[in-house]
Parts: C-alpha cells; structure tokens; sequence
C-alpha cells in the first residue's frame, strides 16, 4: 500500500508520491550503517563496527602498555612486565662489594655451592677450603696489595729528576743514572736526584768514549774526581759527546 503526498505549485500541479515502504527500507539501511555488525550490503561494515574495531585497538594497545598477569598475544609479555622484571633484578642483584647480601642470603648462596661448613667440592679438591693446608700455604705466600708481607726485595718507588732516572728498592737499595753532554776536555757535576746514606755507601760509574776507574786522571778518559751522598763531580779529557752514568747503593732514607 501507497501513500501519495501531492505538492501544489502557484504554476500548476506537481505531483510528488512518496512510497512508505521505500522511507522504511531507506530508515532500516541507515541504521545499518550505524549499527551493524556485518558488512552492509556486501559493500562495508557500519560505524558501530569500527568504533569497536578502534576500542579493541586501544584495548589492545593498553595490555602491551601495562597487562603483567599473562602474556598479551600468547607469546610476549606487556612493557610494563618487562621493566618490572629489570627492576627485580637489578634490586635482587649483589652490589660490588656484596653489602646489601644479608646473612640469611650468604647461607643460602654457600648451601649452593657448596661452600657450607659441610664442605664442598672445587674439581679433584673436596671439604672445607680451611682444610686445604697446602692451597692456604700457596695463597698465603702471594704478596698482599700493599706487599706488606713480601720478604724479598721490592720496587718501592720510580721516577725522574733534573733529566735523570732513579729506582728506589724496599730494602733501602737505590739505583740512579742518567746522560751527560759534554764538550772536549771538559768537566762538571751531577747532582743526584736522591741522596745516599753517606758518601762510603754507594758506588757510581761513569763511561765516555774511553774508560777507566774512579779517581783515575788518565789522559783521554772521562772520570769521576770528588763526590759526596749527593753529588759528584767528573772529568773528561776526551773529545765531546754523550757520557753515561749509574750509581746504586744504600739510600738515606
């Protein structure tokens, strides 16, 4: 059935017939375009379908954001997850000198290990590490960090002064040494960059182009004539070039 709905123009007659079943198919169509949840028509799927797609999303998006009860797509976990795991366990982690490990944590790291006081087991090494006399007889011989318990001598101290080297020993002994320039036929001193326990207690050697023993005043030779705990003085009655000398003896302090 029909209803016809005349317009009448100043001009003349229009007649305009307007199905009431065709507004009521065009009425349902729209709300399927709003609402439905399959596609309309075949063509495409309403505005409710993807403002629902669009909520899942963002659904969706907060679980990868912060879901920690379960994985979010069966397989991986939210960041918030993750991150709480790193926090875990940089806080459950032992600090550099193990001072925030609390006793009750030491006992059970050592029952672990096998460390306890029962004993344990290192490769072909079993029992307690106290019990190992000859392992204790080894590490107790290495030289401390300060190497206070080193009985054989040690280098205490190196450096240079004035352009020369010295070396000073952890039984007092102390080496020095260094190149002098000269012109021919020339003479001059060192001054010692540490000094010796007494003129007596060290000895110095000196070479050139030609050598030969302290206190010689051998023609041609490069030599030694005064000296004291702090300097000493030399000769050389040969051509110019480079002299080198060392001297090594019991230091002053």
């Amino acid at each position: 059935m029909s209803n016809n709905i005349r317009v009448i123009r100043p001009s003349g007659r229009v007649g305009v017939t307007v199905s009431l079943d065709t507004s009521g198919h065009y009425s349902e169509l729209a709300k399927q375009w709003a609402i439905s949840d399959n596609k309309v028509e075949n063509i495409d799927y309403s505005a409710k379908y993807y403002a629902s797609q669009a909520s899942e999303a963002v659904d969706e998006a907060k679980d990868w954001a912060y879901k920690t009860d379960d994985k979010v797509d069966g397989v991986e976990y939210s960041a918030k997850y993750y991150a709480q795991q790193a926090a875990s366990a940089s806080a459950n982690s032992a600090d550099i000198n193990f001072s925030n490990i609390t006793d009750a944590a030491k006992a059970v790291i050592q029952a672990n290990s096998g460390a306890s006081s029962g004993g344990g087991s290192w490769g072909s090494i079993t029992g307690d590490l106290s019990d190992q006399t000859d392992l204790n007889t080894a590490i107790s011989a290495c030289a401390k960090s300060d190497f206070s318990n080193c009985t054989k001598p040690y280098i205490l101290e190196v450096g240079e002064s004035g352009g020369y080297w010295y070396r000073k020993w952890s039984d007092g002994w102390l080496e020095q040494g260094g190149g002098i320039t000269s012109s021919a036929n020339s003479k001059g001193a060192v001054f010692l960059p540490m000094q010796y326990l007494s003129t007596g207690d060290y000895f110095v050697y000196l070479t050139g182009q030609s050598e030969v023993d302290e206190g010689s005043a051998d023609t041609g030779a490069v030599w030694i004539y005064t000296r004291t705990n702090a300097m000493f003085r030399w000769v050389n009655d040969g051509p110019a070039g480079i002299m080198f000398w060392y001297s090594c003896g019991a230091a002053s302090s």
